[in-house]
């Protein structure tokens, strides 16, 4: 029986690591047409990780406004991973892997600037 309090972690693979994603989350940016919509949100996307650390599909998982949804998708290619190991060969292995990213909107504090006159 699997008793889901019983469950460990899967031990079989080490998972791919993001190398670039600092980078591509420059690049994706927050498109201005959304930012001055207001629109926000949070889209998780589901990339396969190659043999040699590269994407080579993606399926959203969870989207939102599809302005926003495309700047993801317009950039995911540009992601580089180290590649998933299996911990049972030794060898690099393809693997699936879900990435968050949140568009949040930060208002920002305008003061008001008094200008004496001398």
């Amino acid at each position: 029986q699997n008793d889901p309090k019983s469950e460990k972690r899967d031990t079989t693979y080490t998972p791919p690591k993001p190398l670039n994603m600092r980078k591509v989350r420059e690049e994706i940016g927050y498109p201005k047409i959304a930012a001055d919509a207001g629109i926000q949100g949070r889209l998780i996307i589901r990339v396969l990780v190659d043999t040699v650390g590269r994407v080579k599909k993606h399926e959203i998982v969870e989207g939102i406004h599809p302005v926003l949804t495309e700047a993801v998708v317009s950039k995911i290619d540009m992601l580089r991973f180290s590649p998933a190991f299996s911990n049972v060969d030794g060898k690099p292995i393809a693997f699936w892997l879900h990435i968050p990213f949140s568009f949040k909107l930060i208002k920002s504090k305008k003061k008001k600037k008094s200008r004496s006159k001398s």
